[in-house]
């Protein structure tokens, strides 16, 4: 599940609006799949692979309903020093 939190930080593509097939009260009840609405997915997954953070279980079939993500290491690496840095303030 996605929070409205997160939803609301990732202001593009939408300016002013809720993407299409999202309402306010499934924001307030915390209901929206990533999964189920592929624009927030593009939003969330595509600058992570391009990043080289994740990776797709079966690259082969990227439309396959068994596909999903794993952490890379470097993607590990970058949640370790964040985790590092984030003590340290």
């Amino acid at each position: 599940m996605i929070s409205a939190r997160l939803l609301c930080a990732t202001r593009q593509p939408y300016p002013g609006q809720l993407p299409e097939g999202i309402t306010k009260e499934s924001l307030a009840k915390g209901r929206i799949s990533v999964l189920r609405n592929p624009d927030i997915a593009h939003l969330l997954y595509l600058p992570a692979l391009k990043a080289g953070l994740i990776e797709m279980t079966i690259p082969d079939k990227p439309t396959s309903r068994m596909l999903q993500y794993r952490r890379t290491n470097k993607g590990l690496l970058l949640q370790k020093v964040k985790t590092l840095v984030d003590r340290a303030n």
